[in-house]
């Protein structure tokens, strides 16, 4: 009897306990589907998409001051930001490994086309389509959690089957297999996530490879663009793809390469020159 009376005060005092900390906790009610409509708009006059969610740039807000300090405090020491415990504040709901999931929703419409597809460019398009797909669906601003070594994930994508592992922490590095239930094609690889961070932008950039398996010895390789994020403290918070992604069949000497922003000029070339001759928003 006495421990049944000790048992219920502990769970009065959990579910107390339970309550105070959820006003605590800041949460984010996304719709990943609707993530482009919902929290960014286009400007004409900004490159890239605009963060318009107030809920969500008022409680990043609060961390930027301590993500500074705690930046310095790394450089002096030789440490990349990727080192840093970050606040509950600015993560997403989900790990690593789901997002990259998430990302791949698009991958049985399209990486089966590729696999009937006859004419190999025409393959090289679809697979290209693949990686597009991902970027459309990609742009979050909050942080994934980043998974322990060893910690696993696995799903169905349609017809695929989905599995990935965190297999390191710094930088933080998964491998994933993706399969159809036919054993016809499949996506394999690894990727890392390393990113820097300026007094008012951050650069995260994704190394690794993926690779699209169509069979006979027809893999494409895909490599990502880097990721761009301006006015973490002043200004518009914008959102861009850079640089270069490609996709790269070596048997068959085929290529696609993707130019975000391919006329831009660097600051000192821009003091001394005209404006640049496509708009920032133009990919080649």
């Amino acid at each position: 009897m006495k421990f049944s009376f000790i048992e219920e005060i502990n769970q009065q005092e959990l579910e107390t306990n339970t309550k105070e900390l959820n006003k605590k906790l800041i949460t984010f009610d996304v719709n990943y589907e609707r993530l482009i409509d919902d929290c960014y708009e286009v400007s004409n006059k900004n490159s890239g998409l605009v963060l318009v969610d107030k809920d969500l740039l008022e409680k990043q807000a609060k961390i930027i001051g301590y993500l500074i300090k705690k930046i310095g405090s790394n450089f002096i020491k030789g440490k990349s930001i990727m080192n840093i415990s970050l606040p509950v504040n600015i993560f997403d709901k989900r790990i690593l490994l789901q997002v990259t999931a998430f990302e791949f929703s698009f991958a049985p419409f399209v990486i089966s086309r590729a696999y009937y597809s006859v004419e190999p460019i025409e393959k090289l398009k679809w697979v290209t389509v693949f990686l597009t797909s991902q970027l459309h669906i990609s742009p979050i601003q909050t942080k994934p959690f980043n998974p322990i070594i060893g910690e696993t994930f696995q799903c169905r994508i349609g017809n695929l089957n989905y599995y990935a592992e965190q297999t390191q922490n710094k930088p933080p590095t998964w491998n994933f297999y993706v399969i159809d239930d036919d054993k016809k094609y499949k996506i394999y690889g690894h990727i890392s996530t390393v990113a820097s961070m300026g007094v008012n932008s951050c650069n995260i950039i994704r190394k690794g490879i993926i690779k699209v398996d169509l069979g006979e010895g027809n893999i494409y390789e895909i490599f990502y663009p880097k990721v761009q994020v301006h006015g973490l403290r002043i200004g518009k918070r914008l959102f861009n793809f850079t640089k270069e992604a490609a996709i790269i069949n070596r048997k068959m000497n085929l290529a696609c390469h993707i130019y975000f922003n391919p006329d831009e000029k660097g600051a000192i070339a821009s003091i001394f020159s005209s404006k640049q001759k496509s708009p920032p928003d133009t990919i080649r």
